[in-house]
C-alpha cells in the first residue's frame, strides 16, 4: 500500500454547500497519511456538488440519489458503498483539525479493535486551540458526534442503519447510538481525533429545523421504544420545548406538533422496538458522567 495512504474510507454526505465541501475535501486530502478512499454522496443528485467534485477532485468516488435522503440516509448509502471496514465520517462543513488525523484513527483501532464507533472531539470557532484536548483520556459515551466519527462497518451492519430523514436533527446519531447500545456495543470519545465544525447553534435555527428537531424526538420514541415506554416521549418533547423557549427560539414550535402524525406514518416501516431495559439503561447513561478508559 502507498505509505501516504491508510486502509480507511472517508465519507462526506453533501447537499448544496459547495464552498464548504471544497474545504472539507481539501483538508481530508492534505492529511498524512491520507485515507485509502474518499466518497461523497450528492443528495438529490445535486448538480452543483456533482460538477464541482468531478472537476476539482477526480479521485473522489461519487455516489448520488435522485430523491433527498437527508444526512442520515446519505451516510447509510456511503457506509454500505465503502470498501474498508473503518469509515471516517464528516459533514460537508466539518473536517480534521490535525494532519495526522488518520494516523490517530489507526492507533485508536489498534488499541480498541472491537469498538463500534470512535467519536471525535468537535471544536468550533470559539474554542479551536492547537494545544487542547489531545491529552485527555478516552471515555465511553452514549451518543457519538455526528459530524466527526469513525464507524466500524461490522458493527454498523448489525443495526438497521440510519433512517433517511431529510432534516435529521435529534434523530441521526442518537438513533444509531441507541441501536448500538442495545447490541452491547461500545462508543468511545477519542480526544486524539479532533474535528472542526461550525457551531449549529451559533444562530437561531430556521422554523423548519426547529420543528423537525422536535418532531424527531417523537419519531425516535415511536421507532425504537417499546409501547410500555411511550409515556416517556411527551416528557422528552416538553424538555426540548423548554430548552428552545429559554433561548428565545419559538418559531416552529406549533409546526412541530402539526407534522408529528404524518412524520411517524412516513417512517413506520423503520420501526424496530428495542428491549425496554436497553432503552432505559441507555437513557440513564445519557444522564450520567462518562467513563474514562
Amino acid at each position: 500500500m502507498d505509505e501516504a495512504r491508510i486502509a480507511i474510507s472517508a465519507i462526506v454526505p453533501a447537499c448544496q454547500r459547495v464552498r464548504e465541501l471544497r474545504e472539507t475535501l481539501h483538508r481530508i486530502q492534505s492529511c498524512r497519511p491520507a485515507p485509502a478512499e474518499i466518497l461523497v454522496h450528492a443528495d438529490g443528485s445535486d448538480s452543483s456538488v456533482l460538477d464541482m467534485v468531478r472537476l476539482e477532485f477526480p479521485t473522489v468516488r461519487l455516489v448520488s440519489s435522485d430523491c433527498l435522503l437527508g444526512p442520515g440516509g446519505s451516510r447509510d448509502r456511503l457506509v454500505r458503498e465503502a470498501f474498508h471496514n473503518w469509515i471516517a465520517n464528516f459533514d460537508d462543513d466539518s473536517y480534521p483539525l490535525d494532519a495526522d488525523y488518520f494516523e490517530a484513527v489507526r492507533q485508536a483501532v489498534e488499541a480498541s479493535p472491537d469498538c463500534a464507533v470512535f467519536s471525535a472531539i468537535t471544536l468550533h470557532d470559539q474554542d479551536v486551540d492547537p494545544s487542547s484536548t489531545r491529552t485527555v483520556k478516552r471515555s465511553e459515551i452514549p451518543v457519538f458526534s455526528g459530524c466527526g466519527c469513525i464507524y466500524n462497518k461490522t458493527w454498523y451492519e448489525r443495526t438497521r442503519g440510519y433512517v433517511p430523514v431529510p432534516v435529521a436533527y435529534g434523530m441521526e446519531e442518537v438513533d444509531l447510538s441507541l441501536q448500538l447500545h442495545a447490541l452491547g456495543a461500545v462508543i468511545l470519545e477519542t480526544p486524539q481525533l479532533r474535528v472542526y465544525h461550525k457551531d449549529p447553534y451559533a444562530t437561531p435555527p430556521s422554523h423548519n429545523v426547529l420543528a423537525y428537531s422536535i418532531a424527531n424526538i417523537a419519531l425516535l420514541g415511536y421507532l425504537r421504544y417499546p409501547v410500555i415506554l411511550w409515556p416517556l416521549v411527551p416528557l422528552q418533547l416538553l424538555s426540548r420545548i423548554v430548552w428552545a423557549v429559554r433561548r428565545g427560539w419559538t418559531a416552529g414550535l406549533r409546526q412541530a406538533f402539526c407534522i408529528i402524525p404524518r412524520h411517524l406514518r412516513r417512517y413506520t416501516s423503520y420501526r424496530m422496538p428495542l428491549p425496554a431495559l436497553s432503552v432505559l439503561s441507555w437513557l440513564a447513561k445519557r444522564h450520567s458522567p462518562s467513563t474514562s478508559t
